[in-house]
């Protein structure tokens, strides 16, 4: 569902090929940091409890929980604008 919305928005706005790339890049990295925040927020919870700050491995862990598994392939035919 979201990869036919991001075609069919980065096709209505004729964006450029970089400027749909880094519509792509900023989605992910707002995705990033909203995961990330409340990862922490969930670390922060139960550290205020224990009264302690985490690790540099539950630290490094919250980090790969924040990235998004993804991939995309962008094609395009200028000659008939289909992406």
């Amino acid at each position: 569902m979201k990869i036919k919305l991001v075609a069919e928005h980065i096709y209505n706005q004729e964006f450029s090929i970089e400027r749909a790339l880094n519509w792509i890049l900023n989605s992910m990295t707002s995705e990033f940091c909203m995961r990330f925040f409340h990862e922490w927020l969930e670390i922060a919870e139960s550290g205020t409890q224990q009264l302690t700050t985490p690790s540099w491995k539950e630290i490094i862990e919250l980090k790969e929980k924040s990235f998004s598994k993804f991939n995309f392939r962008f094609e395009t035919n200028s000659k008939d604008k289909q992406f």
